[in-house]
């Protein structure tokens, strides 16, 4: 859900990139999404990978 709330601002953020020179919040938004969701990954692959002790 997060991965598409990430891709609609990301392509408000161009849209808007289209008529000003700053996209705002809407550019920076996406980013943050997309930084947390693959960290978020990460350590879900790390803890499914992992050895139970």
């Amino acid at each position: 859900m997060l991965l598409v709330v990430a891709t609609v601002l990301a392509g408000l953020a161009v849209r808007r990139l289209g008529r000003a020179q700053r996209a705002g919040p809407f550019g920076r938004a996406p980013a943050g999404l997309v930084s947390l969701l693959l960290i978020a990954y990460l350590v879900a692959i790390w803890a499914m990978t992992t050895k139970p002790s």
